[in-house]
C-alpha cells in the first residue's frame, strides 16, 4: 500500500518505548503505515504527497476527556469574557456587543473570573444594567456553576425577592434588603437560561463545526462528549456530509 502522505523531515513523537522519535511517517488514509527514517522516501508513490516538516514536532493527535461539544461550539459566539483583568474591561466588552446587537435580544457570554479583578467581589445586577439597558444579559462565570443577570434579565425569569432558592441551586440576595443581586449560583441559573431559545439542528451543526475547527487547532483528534440527541444529531449530520473528522470516545 501506497501512503498518501508522507511527512519527512521531522521530530516525531510515536510513544513507542522502542523507537521513542523517528523523522518521518508515512499515512494512508486514516491509517499509519509506518514510522522511520530517510528509507521511508521509497514508499512515495506519484500521488503520494510529501511534506517537509523542517525539524517541527508531530505528536499522537490529543484525546478531551470531558468536553460539552455543542455546548463550545455556541460559546464561540458569545461575549468572550476569559481573563478580563477587571470589572470595568468586562463591561466594556458587553458594552460593544450591546452595540451591534438588536434591542430585546439576549446578550449572552462566559468566562468572567471576579478573583481576577482588582475588586475580587461578584459583580451585579446594576453594573450591568448600566450598560445593557435595552437588552436581557446573562453571563456564566468561568467555573460554569454561577451567572451574571441584569435586571431585565432576572424581570424576564421573575425573580424577586420572594423567590425561593431552587433546589441544588441558590440566588444571591443583599443582605441588606433581601433583593437579589444579579448572581444566580448552580441550578438557579437555569431560572434564566431556561428562557434563552434552543438552537436549531442547522445552528447546532454550524456551531459543532466551529468546535471541531478550534479543537483541530489544538492538536485535539478524540473527545468524550458529554451532551445528548441534539449533539449527537449534529455530530451524525457532518460525518453524513463527510465533514466529521473527529473520534468520539
Amino acid at each position: 500500500m501506497q501512503p498518501t502522505l508522507l511527512l519527512v523531515n521531522g521530530n516525531i513523537h510515536t510513544m513507542e518505548r522502542l523507537l521513542p522519535r523517528a523523522s518521518a511517517l508515512a499515512i494512508a488514509g486514516a491509517q499509519i503505515l509506518a514510522v522511520g527514517g530517510d528509507e521511508l522516501a521509497a514508499l512515495a508513490g506519484r500521488t503520494t504527497r510529501v511534506i517537509d516538516l523542517h525539524g517541527l514536532t508531530v505528536v499522537p493527535g490529543l484525546i478531551d476527556a470531558h468536553l460539552h461539544f455543542l455546548s463550545y461550539g455556541l460559546s464561540l459566539r458569545e461575549i468572550d469574557l476569559m481573563n478580563v483583568p477587571s470589572r470595568a474591561a468586562a463591561l466594556e466588552r458587553i458594552a460593544a456587543r450591546a452595540a451591534v446587537t438588536p434591542a430585546g435580544h439576549w446578550l449572552t457570554g462566559r468566562g468572567w473570573d471576579q478573583v481576577l479583578w482588582p475588586e475580587p467581589l461578584f459583580p451585579t445586577a446594576a453594573q450591568l444594567d448600566a450598560v445593557t439597558p435595552e437588552h436581557p444579559a446573562f453571563l456564566r462565570r468561568k467555573c460554569g456553576h454561577a451567572g451574571w443577570a441584569n435586571s431585565l434579565a432576572l424581570k424576564l425569569a421573575g425573580i424577586t425577592r420572594e423567590t425561593p432558592d431552587p433546589a441544588g441551586g441558590a440566588i444571591e440576595r443583599d443582605p441588606a434588603t433581601g433583593e437579589p443581586t444579579g448572581i444566580l449560583l448552580e441550578r438557579a441559573m437555569d431560572l434564566v437560561a431556561q428562557l434563552q431559545a434552543i438552537p436549531t439542528d442547522a445552528e447546532a451543526v454550524d456551531a459543532v463545526r466551529v468546535a471541531m475547527q478550534r479543537a483541530h487547532s489544538l492538536g485535539i483528534t478524540g473527545i468524550h462528549n458529554m451532551e445528548g440527541a441534539p449533539a449527537l444529531r449534529a455530530f451524525q449530520e457532518l460525518r453524513r456530509r463527510g465533514e466529521w473528522k473527529l473520534r468520539v470516545l
